[in-house]
């Protein structure tokens, strides 16, 4: 099995330790450069990155803790494993260590017998962790493909479709729905405007409660045109992996057409209605025979034909509706 080659970076001014680095490390896997202070450390780095950097803490020209600041601030280096350097009781210069970022720290004097061991462990978790990160990286990029290409295909849509993040901010607008508001830009929109534009209640639409936010609904949009149009808006949260609430999207449809004929059919039912309404009651009122009605709860008289009027005697400018059907006497009424 071939032995893996670490890439090893020494920044300390002790031509001693250097010298004992060399006789208790494995030529074979490491392979060493040295740097005698921070400056010529960050230099070398620049020149060729190494897969481990020891790195003690008090040297002239740059100091460890300052040369850590400048890797850590490199976008470059900022995952680069680095372990300190420390003397043995140095309390405050482990914690500054590890608040500065370094990956660990080995105390002086050195336990030559297991620096090996805590190099390669420190080496392996570096790899891990990186690999992680090209993962995440990887699937940051398909995430964002896949929103590049919703938002190409929601750009071409009629349907007005729209998202927010978890804390309900616009993010996305498409064309339809930008040109159906009267804006060209998305950042024309204010959280309280869209809010107020869509009638969202955002406290409803962030409780993670689905039923509320799958509920559809139709309202009266105003345009800034000064036009009113009926839309249907529908819409869901977005989830991660995790089940957590990343935000929400939506959609509108402009149904003012459809309400407009619902309109007419029910404008023209009502007509009809009240037709058949007006032919039937001249019917009634001109019958020979006594026709009245009563509200069944109450027995309160509501309506007693030309005919009914007559036999009862009451007047035909008489209000029937004081009456109940006890107060008209029953042989009066024989049909009742």
């Amino acid at each position: 099995m071939m032995k893996t080659i670490i890439q090893l970076l020494v920044i300390d001014d002790d031509p001693m330790l250097w010298t004992m680095l060399q006789e208790m490390l494995d030529e074979q896997v490491f392979q060493m450069r040295f740097a005698s202070n921070g400056r010529e450390g960050v230099a070398a780095i620049d020149e060729q990155t190494p897969d481990l950097v020891l790195l003690d803490v008090l040297m002239p020209v740059m100091s460890g803790f300052d040369c850590l600041k400048m890797l850590r601030a490199d976008p470059r280096t900022q995952n680069l494993p680095v372990i300190m350097l420390t003397a043995n009781e140095d309390a405050d210069s482990i914690q500054n260590a590890f608040e500065y970022g370094a990956t660990d720290f080995i105390p002086k004097p050195i336990h030559w017998p297991m620096l090996a061991h805590r190099l390669r462990y420190v080496f392996r978790t570096s790899n891990d962790y990186n690999r992680l990160l090209d993962i995440e990286r990887q699937q940051t990029r398909i995430i964002q493909a896949s929103e590049q290409r919703f938002r190409q295909m929601a750009d071409g849509s009629p349907i007005m479709i729209w998202t927010t993040d978890a804390q309900g901010v616009l993010t996305f607008a498409n064309r339809a729905l930008l040109e159906f508001i009267g804006v060209n830009r998305l950042d024309v929109l204010s959280s309280t405007e869209w809010r107020k534009i869509f009638q969202l209640n955002g406290a409803e639409l962030f409780t993670g409660n689905d039923e509320i936010v799958k509920t559809s609904s139709e309202y009266c949009f105003h345009r800034s045109a000064g036009d009113i149009r009926w839309v249907l808006h529908q819409g869901s949260l977005l989830r991660n992996a995790h089940d957590e609430v990343t935000g929400y999207v939506g959609s509108l449809t402009d149904i003012t057409e459809r309400k407009k004929e619902q309109q007419l059919l029910q404008d023209l039912e009502r007509q009809k209605a009240q037709v058949v309404h007006t032919r039937l009651m001249t019917h009634i009122e001109a019958s020979p025979d006594f026709v009245g009605f009563a509200d069944a709860n109450t027995t309160r008289i509501l309506y007693i034909n030309r005919a009914g009027r007559k036999m009862t005697g009451i007047g035909e400018h008489d209000d029937v509706t004081q009456l109940k059907i006890s107060d008209v006497h029953p042989a009066r009424l024989p049909n009742v």
